[in-house]
Parts: structure tokens; C-alpha cells; sequence
């Protein structure tokens, strides 16, 4: 009868410890584990955890964001390119660190010119949401005086007697007061 053997691989220690198929997991309740099944002890104890998931021995503990060789290939390519696109013309060697300051300082300039022509965009944008925001103010302090006039209009067409306490002034509605009436 061939026995299997399993590597489990705790994340939170590097180490990788070997059992037995048939025995007992040691208490590790709490940590997060991968168990991987191997054919021999020899496969156990050769066992690599780095080349098993393709990915950095530095990252080979995580359980979790563990980028693959080819993903971090791809990126680096992508970067090399990238810079590469941008320093075509540092080509040659006399004047390639005087280059290479000019361009740093040429692209400074360009930073801050993007940097300012953002900064005017949002103070631009800033302004006319104040200004929206105090049109909505006067607009709904211009409906909440309508209102007002409106009730009272209302109130005074009912019955009862009333007399005047104030005038109407500055937009705001005249103020009355009704003369008590006894409920039955």
C-alpha cells in the first residue's frame, strides 16, 4: 500500500512541516495553511514552495497578493518599455548626462505647468459650485417666503376674527392674531 505524504505550509511561519497521512494535524487552528500532497518523504523533504506556487521565496509565506514569476515578468517588461519609450533619444554617450538633466528639467516644467493648469481647474470648478450652492440657498429662501405668504393668505380668508399685528415688510407676510374660540 502506497502511502502519501502531505506538506502543509503555514503562512504564518516559512518552515513547512511533513506528517504522515494517517496522523493527527498538529493544533493550528487560526493560522491559514495550504496542504499539499507529495508521493514520497524525499518529494516531502526536497519539497519547494517557491517553484510549487511560481512565485518569489520572498512572497512564498503569503496566503494571499502572491503575484506569479510571469505577472512579475510582464510588469517589469512593461516598465523597461516604458522607459525606454520615453529616453529614445539618450543615445549617445558624450552628452548623455547633460540629456538626461535636461530632460529631468524639462519634464519638471511640464509637472508643474500640468500641476498648475489643474490647480486653476479645480478652483474653477470649486467657484461655480459655490456659486450654484448660494443660487439653490436664495432660490429656496425666495420659496420658503412664497410659502409663508401663501399660509397666510390662506388663514386670513378663513373664518374667525383676527387683528393685525405687523405690517408686511421686506418680503416677509403680514402677522396676525386670532381671537380665541371656544370648542365644544
Amino acid at each position: 500500500m502506497a502511502t502519501t505524504m502531505m506538506v502543509i505550509m503555514t503562512t504564518t511561519a516559512t518552515t513547512t512541516t511533513t506528517f504522515n497521512s494517517t496522523t493527527k494535524r498538529a493544533n493550528q487552528k487560526g493560522k491559514r495553511k495550504h496542504t499539499i500532497f507529495v508521493e514520497s518523504e524525499e518529494d516531502a523533504k526536497t519539497f519547494d514552495v517557491a517553484n510549487h506556487f511560481g512565485t518569489v521565496p520572498q512572497w512564498a509565506d503569503r496566503a494571499f497578493n502572491r503575484p506569479r514569476m510571469e505577472t512579475l515578468r510582464q510588469s517589469a517588461l512593461a516598465v523597461v518599455t516604458k522607459q525606454t519609450t520615453m529616453h529614445d533619444d539618450d543615445t549617445d554617450i558624450d552628452d548623455g548626462d547633460q540629456r538626461k538633466l535636461s530632460l529631468t528639467e524639462q519634464q519638471l516644467l511640464q509637472e508643474r505647468k500640468l500641476q498648475l493648469k489643474l490647480a486653476r481647474r479645480i478652483q474653477k470648478a470649486r467657484s461655480a459650485a459655490y456659486s450654484e450652492m448660494e443660487a439653490r440657498l436664495k432660490r429656496v429662501e425666495t420659496l420658503e417666503r412664497a410659502e409663508a405668504q401663501v399660509t397666510t393668505e390662506k388663514l386670513v380668508a378663513a373664518k374667525g376674527r383676527k387683528r393685525k399685528i405687523q405690517e408686511a415688510e421686506g418680503g416677509k407676510p403680514a402677522q396676525y392674531k386670532w381671537r380665541r374660540k371656544r370648542l365644544r
